[in-house]
């Protein structure tokens, strides 16, 4: 636990004010979107998305921001593959909440890179966000609905 990376908001940006469980998984959003190890680039990157996201939605914190869009993205249900009799199966499985994190930073990252226009990549994380939080169809948004539709359709292969 010696070598673990504290979240630190820079100087300038101490207005954005986060819970401690958001800290974690926004830090696994700057995670992901790290290239060849350039942490740094990657927090600017993710800095800018946050400044263009509050001067977009002056009215409404960033805390609760996220928080809609946290609910709107992650997934409950997950399958995972079980192989009986020759056959492979994919059981639903109700997911950690580890990997339902994991799950939701991937697919708001793709989705960002995924959205074609020559804006910067701050500025498409920052729609992308925008745009879920609204409620407009978005990749995270499609791919979690694509994966809790498969485990509800394989629902019959459960055996108690």
């Amino acid at each position: 636990m010696k070598n673990r990376v504290k979240f630190v908001l820079p100087p300038n940006l101490e207005d954005f004010k986060f819970s401690s469980s958001k800290r974690l998984i926004l830090r696994r959003l700057i995670g992901n979107i790290v290239k060849r190890g350039k942490k740094q680039l990657a927090e600017k990157i993710f800095f800018e998305s946050l400044s263009i996201l509050k001067t977009r939605f002056a009215s409404v914190e960033l805390d609760d921001l996220f928080q809609s869009v946290f609910a709107k993205v992650r997934p409950n249900l997950g399958v995972r593959p079980k192989k009986m009799g020759g056959i492979v199966y994919k059981l639903p499985v109700i997911l950690k909440d580890a990997k339902q994190n994991t799950f939701m930073v991937k697919w708001i990252v793709q989705g960002a890179q995924a959205r074609s226009g020559s804006l910067s990549f701050s500025s498409r994380l920052a729609d992308e966000i925008a745009d879920i939080y609204s409620g407009k169809p978005t990749f995270a948004v499609k791919k979690r609905v694509e994966l809790e539709r498969l485990a509800l359709s394989n629902r019959a292969f459960l055996r108690g």
